[in-house]
């Protein structure tokens, strides 16, 4: 099963009751079950016999209506007919989602008998309609059947489900007038390049494609088409939360939150679905997902009524309480939208400033498509891009924000230092030359503490996620009296510095290395000076140079390279705290400790600095042994 397979909450014939869903996920019941029918290819799936308990299960928990979706066949199923009968007769209602090849006439005419309501999936490669009325040129034979056993009607509504993908947009509008013209109920249905699962090749329409595709829909609404509803609200492309009380159970038995969120709870032959409601704990998270979710998710202004697609989420981010990455309110510019052009507008300058183009900006948050260049202070030679290089942009996109905040248009009149970065995963390696997009947005703003949080992207898929923590000035620091040491030792020839290291940040912060040394009880103790040469000084920040907050972390995986002998790959750091700037040929003392984790090559490290005797930065970071070769 692909994830394009969805129509989010759509799949709700006369709507939902909001009361109704807080009562169910506070009293442990559900309110639908979806249930998967194989076609005849699939291994192990249920028996009739077993598809009725799971159906009584459902029923004794409070579920009142059942989707079946058809992977094929189904329609030509005598049991699958059986069960649609068995739960009208238990007085459930029933939905049937299918793309009706198997449906024949005696079948509509069954289905109609019955009060199911069917959804339709309009074929991918087929025209738009030509014309009005109930049998217009070009409409399938299979749909005809259900019109003529009197689909649309009181009790059995027939909706169309139009796919969004390389069809076009413009077919997609032709295909929603035409079923409003015959009383029907369009939805949309997200389709992908491929399988998503196995090639990873990303949506075929954008989201600012889809925020336009929804203001023309809300349009066609506004004139008589049916609801009421605006394009922001539109629930085909939006998040759904349907697994606040519901559990999807596929052909083989598996229950899941919902068949697109590939998260195994159990499965029906080995536990009840009572068990599952009253006792697992990922359903307790997902039953209340505002409370988990993260990301732009948990700030957004809709956040009360959407928590975006979870699914989407893992799929893309292997999380799945991520920000929704295909959300056009995360993505896309809107209401008073700005250009900013990064080149001129960001304090940082010469090699240690890393974004290029035109970043957009609205009253909620700044995005930035670039892409890597082929050299850089964090690339090495091979290509290989150091992960600590995507904090530092999100950083720089802040400060392009602040700079068209304040009016200043080369820059000069931004001051203000990154002092925190907590929560930072890198989730996937990048190159020299990878298109990159980035998105900041703000979380907390106290006179003059900023508090942002940050993602990057390739294509569709999260590279990388950081919270940071800014502190805005009216003028750069003054240093501190007496602070640099001119008199600072050569570095300990002795000193084992790793051969791997190619890039010139690398580089530069090694050079740097004047002692170090492993006490007895494990922990390594160095003394870095950076000369005024430093690369790290260049550009950041002209006339008055610090060391930049992802160097001093750089270093501290450098030295625990150094300690262990092993070539390591940032994965993630936690409550860095950078309380002193560091300036050039300023002695700076450091000690790390490490903590290899049980099972894995991976370690933990934290790690002080100290300038004079006070704490400069401390942080908390874990590693995993690179694969080989160098960087």
């Amino acid at each position: 099963m692909m994830i394009q397979r969805c129509g989010g909450n759509q799949d709700w014939p006369g709507g939902r009751d909001e009361a109704e869903i807080e009562s169910a996920v506070r009293d442990k019941r559900l309110l639908s079950l979806e249930l998967e029918w194989a076609g005849s290819g699939r291994m192990r799936t249920l028996s009739p016999a077993e598809r009725e308990a799971v159906v009584e299960q459902a029923l004794a928990l409070g579920a009142r209506r059942f989707i079946l979706q058809d992977g094929g066949g189904a329609l030509a199923d005598r049991d699958a007919l059986a069960l649609l009968r068995r739960i009208r007769s238990r007085g459930g209602e029933a939905v049937v989602i299918t793309g009706g090849r198997s449906l024949s006439r005696a079948v509509a005419g069954e289905l109609a008998d019955l009060g199911v309501h069917v959804i339709w999936r309009w074929p991918a490669r087929r025209p738009a309609p030509i014309g009005r009325g109930a049998a217009p040129a070009g409409l399938p034979r299979n749909l005809a059947h259900l019109l003529s056993a009197g689909y649309p009607a009181p009790g059995f509504s027939l909706g169309i489900r139009i796919p969004v993908g390389r069809s076009g947009l413009r077919k997609v509008e032709k295909i929603w007038r035409w079923s409003r013209s015959l009383g029907l109920t369009p939805s949309l249905e997200r389709t992908w390049r491929g399988d998503a699962r196995e090639t990873r090749r990303g949506p075929s329409v954008s989201p600012a494609e889809l925020r336009t595709l929804a203001g023309r829909l809300a349009a066609i609404e506004a004139r008589g088409g049916g609801s009421d509803w605006s394009s922001r609200t539109f629930p085909a492309l939006f998040g759904c939360d349907r697994f606040r009380t519901s559990l999807a159970v596929t052909a083989e038995g598996d229950v899941r939150p919902c068949l697109g969120l590939g998260l195994k709870l159990g499965n029906v032959r080995e536990t009840d679905l009572g068990r599952i409601v009253g006792n697992d704990p990922v359903l307790a998270e997902m039953r209340n997902p505002r409370t988990k979710v993260n990301g732009f998710c948990r700030t957004c202004g809709f956040a009360a009524t959407c928590s975006g697609c979870r699914a989407l989420a893992r799929l893309w981010t292997d999380d799945p309480w991520a920000s929704d990455p295909e959300c056009w309110e995360k993505n896309v510019p809107a209401g008073d939208v700005h250009a900013v052009d990064v080149v001129r507008r960001i304090p940082h300058k010469g090699p240690m400033r890393f974004l290029r183009g035109t970043a957009w900006l609205d009253d909620k948050k700044a995005i930035l498509a670039m892409r890597l260049p082929r050299r850089g202070v964090f690339i090495a030679r091979d290509g290989t891009v150091i992960p600590l290089v995507l904090v530092e942009m999100l950083a720089q996109l802040c400060a392009a924000q602040r700079a068209h905040d304040l009016g200043s248009p080369d820059g000069s009149r931004v001051h203000g230092y990154l002092v925190g970065m907590d929560h930072v995963h890198f989730r996937k390696p990048i190159a020299a030359g990878d298109p990159l997009r980035l998105i900041v947005w703000n979380t907390l703003e106290l006179n003059e503490i900023n508090r942002v949080e940050g993602e990057v992207f390739r294509g569709p898929e999260l590279v990388a996620r950081a919270e940071l923590t800014l502190i805005k000035a009216e003028t750069w620091l003054a240093p501190e009296d007496g602070a640099a040491n001119d008199a600072s030792p050569a570095a300990d020839p002795r000193i084992p510095f790793p051969g791997w290291v190619s890039d010139p940040m690398g580089r530069g912060i090694l050079r740097a290395v004047r002692r170090f040394e492993v006490e007895a009880d494990g922990a390594l103790r160095a003394v870095l000076r950076f000369d005024p040469d430093f690369v790290g000084f260049d550009g950041h920040f002209p006339g008055h140079p610090v060391v930049p907050g992802v160097g001093l972390v750089y270093a501290g995986l450098l030295l625990a390279e150094i300690g262990l002998g092993r070539n390591l790959v940032f994965r993630s750091l936690k409550r860095a705290r950078f309380l002193k700037p560091v300036r050039p040929s300023v002695p700076l003392d450091v000690q790390v400790r490490i903590s290899r984790r049980d099972g894995d090559s991976g370690i933990a490290a934290e790690v002080k600095m100290l300038l004079g005797g006070e704490t400069a930065a401390k942080y908390e970071f874990g590693a995993d042994e690179a694969g080989g070769g160098g960087r």
